[in-house]
Parts: structure tokens; sequence; C-alpha cells
């Protein structure tokens, strides 16, 4: 029934240079937080979601959606993924049910409509012709993050996403920070911290099946292997803030 949605009259009406152009611009992965808070909260309000775990930048729930973004759809632009809502709640294309709740799911979801919607509709963004040199454009970024964390005083305002990608900067570039044992010190406490905080979380929301399943798994996972994106991200956050207080001494 999906077809329903890319009638003659819809897609002469609805293509055009804004779609075109909301494929432009800087990618979700290299935003900052405070344009995937602007974008997420835009999100709550088209679709009546009302949760303010996922505006608490320092929550489980929010760390989860960032990383999904940034991880998983961060080939788009912001305006891409505000279009694709705009356009669901408007009826142009098949509205995905949320449950009250923005997941990965149902982004995944709103955002395999509105591409199917696109590429039935013949929107294509035009070529570049300019060839860019990957590795020469990954090292300037690189240099970019290193410099600023030279001349930045204070790491406190960084994300544990940012913090992550300048820790990973350094490394990259032999700047090593602090040796192996140190490193898995931090990491030890912060997974102890990491599986306290959701534990307790899981309790708090035990009436939230969707959250008690998600976290349980995480936990599991935590248990059996030790691996998690956000301990990682944060050990390497507390690590950075060192570096940076030897620095400054």
């Amino acid at each position: 029934m999906k077809d329903q949605y890319l009638t003659k009259k819809s897609t002469t009406s609805l293509t055009g240079n804004s779609h075109l152009l909301a494929m432009e611009g800087l990618k979700i992965r290299e935003v900052d937080e405070k344009s995937i808070k602007i974008l997420i909260a835009k999100i709550m309000a088209l679709t009546g979601i009302s949760d303010k775990n996922l505006l608490d930048p320092n929550g489980l729930e929010y760390y989860t959606l960032e990383s999904f973004l940034r991880t998983n759809k961060g080939g788009y632009t912001i305006k891409e993924i505000e279009q694709a809502f705009m356009m669901m709640v408007s009826g142009k294309i098949p509205i995905v049910e949320n449950y009250q709740k923005i997941c990965p799911l149902y982004i995944t979801k709103v955002l395999d409509n509105y591409i199917e919607w696109r590429n039935k509709s013949n929107i294509k963004p035009k070529p570049k012709e300019k060839i860019i040199n990957v590795e020469d454009e990954n090292k300037k970024e690189r240099l970019n993050q290193i410099n600023l964390f030279k001349t930045m005083e204070s790491l406190e305002n960084l994300s544990i996403y940012q913090a992550a990608n300048m820790y990973d900067a350094l490394e990259k570039e032999g700047i090593h920070i602090f040796d192996v044992k140190q490193k898995k010190e931090v990491w030890k406490k912060e997974k102890e911290k990491w599986l306290h905080e959701a534990e307790n979380r899981m309790l708090e929301n035990k009436m939230i099946k969707a959250l008690k399943n998600s976290l349980g798994l995480q936990i599991k996972k935590v248990l059996n292997t030790g691996v998690n994106e956000e301990i990682i991200n944060r050990s390497k956050k507390i690590l950075l803030n060192k570096l940076k207080k030897n620095q400054n001494d």
C-alpha cells in the first residue's frame, strides 16, 4: 500500500530544490551535541512524544539515541531527518507507530519510508566533481582536533562522544595518553559505575517494558564481554581530562 503515497500529484508537488538542499550541509556525524539535541526536540514536537529523559545529555536514553544517529545515520543531514518526519506527520509518506517512544528502530523506519519515496520520485543529488583524498581529509580533521585540545582551557563542556573523537585523534597521531595499566584502571571503574547506573535506571523504570528489555540486554552484554561504547567513551574523556590537567600544571 505504500504506492498510495507516490501518486503523480504528490510526486510533482513535493519534488524540487527543498529535498536537494536538504542533502547539503553538515552530516549528523559532524554536528555538535546541541544540534543533535535540537533535532530530537523537533522530532518530539512533531510526533507529540514527551520524554524528558531524551533531552538529558547525561542520560542513557539520550546517549543511546545520539550514538545511534552518529554511528548508523551519520550520512544524513539534520534537514533530511527533519523533512522525513515532516512528511510523515503530513501524511505524505506512511505513518510509523511510535508507542510514545523515540527509539532507533522508529527513526530507521521513518527514514526508510522517506528514502523510498525520494528514490521513486527520482530526487538525487548532483554529482560532485571535486575528488577528495579521504586520508588527507581524515588527517586534517585529526590535526584540527589536536589543535583544539591544546587551546581549550577545560574539556568539561565536551560530550563524551566529542571527547572520544579528540582522544582517538591524539592516539592516531602518536600522542599516547597514559600507559595500558592506567587505562585499564579507568575503564574498570567506569564499567562498575555504568552497571550500577543502568541497574538503578532499570529498577526505576521497571514498568516500561521496552526500556527494561533494552537495558537488560546491554547489562548482559557488558557482563559477558565488557564491551560498551558508552563505557569506552566515558573512560576516554576521563583520560583526556587527566592529560589536560597535566598540561595545565
